[in-house]
Formats: structure tokens, C-alpha cells, sequence
């Protein structure tokens, strides 16, 4: 017996042929999509639930492949500086003050703002840990939502751009172990544990380097902030060359590297690196144009072979999660930047928040398309809307066109957790109040220290 059928829907497959599949059953048990099926009403369906999605388009859900996800209490704060500035106002002013209340609801809030854009994987960049066990307020967070979550524990034990949250290097080791034996590949592949060296300056070399073995001993990854104009001025006053070309002589670069926003100075011999190395991508156009750090040359990575996906980075730098718009921005930014329509197109947009996303997160085998023997994340849009109609072209539409009320429902693992714009399990206007003033606690604990 089946546990769920979706009735009469549209896919978006995002498979290897980027095929639309028109008016089918799917079929879904034990978190998994068994089988995809001509619709037929003449068939008695052997389930325990059917949904009829008629006239619906089903996409995978979108991978967030790149948040700070404490940010959702401060948002605004910080608005309008230059990185430097912002760094010490939005974050250093503040981070040292985070409590585990404070990671929780900022944490739920979050997961839930993504579901509602259509994001069913979300991967949390975590690095303020002014005190310990915040990490495992988040995982119990994304889980009480539902939503599939990578947190990648950062470590800073140097710099100057988080001077209050410099923790020891050890500590932060023996943490870093701690969560990866409690949380990694555990609950049914819904929570992963990554590693992070916050930055090439924030992170020390030698603990950056035992971060690098800590990941491959787990068989787990490492992602790090990468070539930006802050990381390239910093890597160069440390060690006279950029960040990539820093982390390239110190065999720090691999397949199981992902490098957030890859903005400033991406040049061919940079580009040799990433391609030559594996070096997945996490694109995040609108932090990128909020702290004014350049549009990174997404067509040229693609066209050089790289596999890049697409994050929101922090509600402190974006200043939400929604993923949609996100997609759009990308396809415009990239065409702003070469003075070509042409230079990407909806279809390969949509990949890269779908299928590139999984890849870049290490998940392709499992999530990122529709496609028999995958997990059963899948985002329902309806574009029969004010917005979206006339619909001539799903891609385009949604690409184009849609934005989150046009999220009807979204599945993650097998199980509806957003059903006609509302959530099932979760409380939407409690969790708005109390996320507003525990950001309020923040703020004014920093006010009084």
C-alpha cells in the first residue's frame, strides 16, 4: 500500500533530460517516490491518502545551499554599510549575546519562512557560538518543523572580524566531533553536520588544515566564505596571494569544498583551480548586492564546467529566505552582468536551485529531481494566479513570474508539512510573536552591554 498518491499533477522533473511530465499519479511510501504513472481515474489506487493536484506543477524542492540562520533575528540591523561596518554593527555587536533561545526560535522561524517559498533542504552555515550546545538548538529546531537541514559548524579562532565570538581551537575540535558522531547522516538523512572555516582569515591555518582531515576521516564536507573583496584583502595581507589561490597551494581544495559567493577576481586561473579541484559553488546574489561585494560570473563557471548552486545567505545580508527570489534574481544579475539576455536561461536556473544545488550539497543521489527511488521533497506550485497567468511556459513562469503564494503545498520526506499555505504541526503566528521578541531580547541585551 502506498502512503500517498498525488493525482493529476505536472512535473518539472529536473532529471537528466529535463523532461515535464504532464498529467500523472505519483506515488510515494516510506519517504521515497516508487513510481510515476499515466493518471487514471478508472484505477482503484491502493493508499492510505490521494491528493489531487490537478492543473498544479510539481518541482523538487528547492536547496538553500547557503544561510546564517541566527540572522532571522536581525534583520535591518546594519543596513546600507560597507562590509567592515556591517560586520561590526548587524554581527559583532550582537553575536556574543546569543543565548540557546535565541538559535531555536531563529532557527524554526527560519525553516519555516523557506518551506513557504518552496525550500525543502536548507544548509545553515553556523559560526557564532558564544556558548555551548547552540548547534543542537538548531537541529531540534529544523526537526520539530520537518525540514532536511545541513549545519556546518564554523570555527573562528582568529581575525578581526568577529573579535567577541574567538573561541579556542581545541574546544571548538573536540565540538565539532561531538556533533558529527551525534548528528551526521542521522534521522533518516534529514540532519547532516558539515565543517566550516569561517573565512581564510578567521580561521587559523593549522586548525583550518585539521578541519580538512576532520571532514575526510567522517566523509563529510567543508564549506568556507571564498573571493570576496574582504577575504581577498585579507588572505593577501596574510600570505601575499588570494584566498583560492592561497587555499590551492595548501591542498585545502577538493570535492567535498563548497565556496560561498565567489564574487571578486574570478579570473581564467581561478577558474583552472575551482574546475580542476571540484570546487562546488554556492551563489548568493542578493547578499552579494546588499553589501555591494560584485556580481559573481555564474555563466562563465558554467560554461567552465563548475557546479554551482543557489543560498540566500543571512536574513542580516538578504534580508529573508525565499529561495524564488532568489532564482529570479540570478537570471537577471547574470544578464545585467554580460549585457546578454542570453547569458543563462530559466531552465538552467531552476537546475541550479534544484538538481546543481543537490550536487553541490552531496545529496544528488537522493534529493534534486523527481525521479523514481528519490526522496519525496516535492514543492506544489499553483500559477493559476493573478501573477503568473497568462501561463504559456511553466519554466518561465516560475522562474519569471511566481513568488511564494504561489506555494501551495510542499513534502518533505514523504510528508506534507505545508498543505493549501498552511502549515500543519506548526503554530505560524506563535512562532512570529515569539521570534519577535526574543529578536527584541537580542537587540536590547546588546543596547545594555
Amino acid at each position: 500500500m502506498f502512503d500517498l498518491v498525488l493525482k493529476n499533477g505536472n512535473l518539472i522533473t529536473m532529471n537528466n533530460n529535463d523532461e515535464i511530465l504532464y498529467n500523472k499519479d505519483l506515488f510515494i511510501k516510506d519517504g521515497k517516490i516508487v513510481a510515476i504513472k499515466e493518471t487514471s481515474n478508472k484505477n482503484k489506487l491502493d493508499c492510505k491518502k490521494k491528493y489531487d493536484v490537478t492543473h498544479k506543477y510539481l518541482l523538487p524542492g528547492f536547496i538553500n545551499t547557503h544561510t546564517h540562520i541566527f540572522q532571522t533575528l536581525l534583520r535591518g540591523i546594519g543596513a546600507d554599510l560597507n562590509v567592515w561596518d556591517w560586520f561590526e554593527t548587524a554581527l559583532d555587536e550582537n553575536v556574543s549575546n546569543l543565548k540557546k533561545e535565541h538559535c531555536f526560535i531563529s532557527a524554526k522561524l527560519g525553516a519555516m519562512e523557506s518551506i513557504k517559498s518552496g525550500t525543502t533542504t536548507i544548509l545553515d552555515f553556523n559560526y557564532p557560538h558564544p556558548t555551548g550546545f547552540l548547534v543542537d538548538e538548531c537541529f531540534d529546531a529544523f526537526s520539530s518543523v520537518g525540514i532536511r537541514s545541513i549545519v556546518a559548524r564554523a570555527i573562528i579562532d582568529q581575525g578581526k572580524a568577529h573579535p567577541k565570538i574567538i573561541n579556542d581551537s581545541e574546544k571548538e575540535i573536540n565540538d565539532c566531533i561531538r556533533l558529527l558522531e551525534k548528528y551526521h547522516q542521522n534521522d533518516n538523512d534529514m540532519q547532516h553536520v558539515w565543517l566550516a572555516p569561517y573565512t581564510i582569515f578567521s580561521t587559523s591555518l593549522q586548525t583550518y588544515k585539521r578541519i580538512v582531515k576532520l571532514a575526510n576521516e567522517f566523509d563529510t564536507s567543508v564549506t568556507i566564505h571564498a573571493s570576496t573583496p574582504s577575504t581577498i584583502e585579507e588572505s593577501k595581507a596574510l600570505y601575499g596571494m588570494n584566498d583560492i589561490e592561497f587555499q590551492y597551494s595548501q591542498n585545502l581544495l577538493a570535492n567535498n569544498v563548497l565556496a560561498a559567493h565567489c564574487t571578486t577576481d574570478i579570473d581564467k586561473s581561478v577558474l583552472d583551480i575551482l574546475k580542476k579541484c571540484d570546487v562546488k559553488i554556492s551563489h548568493n546574489p542578493a547578499s552579494n548586492c546588499y553589501l555591494g561585494e560584485g556580481i559573481a560570473p555564474i555563466a562563465e563557471m558554467l560554461d567552465h564546467g563548475l557546479t554551482v548552486g543557489l543560498g540566500t545567505d543571512g536574513p542580516a545580508s538578504n534580508n529573508n529566505h525565499d529561495m524564488i527570489f532568489i532564482i529570479k534574481l540570478t537570471a537577471l544579475l547574470q544578464k545585467v552582468k554580460y549585457l546578454k539576455p542570453e547569458a543563462i536561461s530559466a531552465e538552467t536556473v531552476l537546475r541550479l536551485a534544484t538538481i546543481e544545488g543537490a550536487k553541490c550539497v552531496g545529496l544528488e543521489k537522493i534529493i534534486g529531481s523527481l525521479e523514481i527511488g528519490k526522496k519525496a521533497d516535492i514543492s506544489i506550485f499553483d500559477l493559476s494566479s493573478l501573477n503568473t497567468v497568462t501561463m504559456h511556459d511553466p519554466i518561465k513562469s516560475i522562474v519569471y513570474s511566481s513568488n511564494q503564494n504561489n506555494v501551495s503545498d510542499v513534502i518533505i520526506n514523504g510528508k506534507f508539512i505545508l498543505k493549501r499555505r498552511e502549515f500543519l504541526e506548526q503554530n505560524e503566528n506563535d512562532i512570529i510573536a515569539t521570534a519577535q521578541s526574543l529578536g527584541e531580547d537580542l537587540v536590547k541585551n546588546l543596547e545594555v552591554s
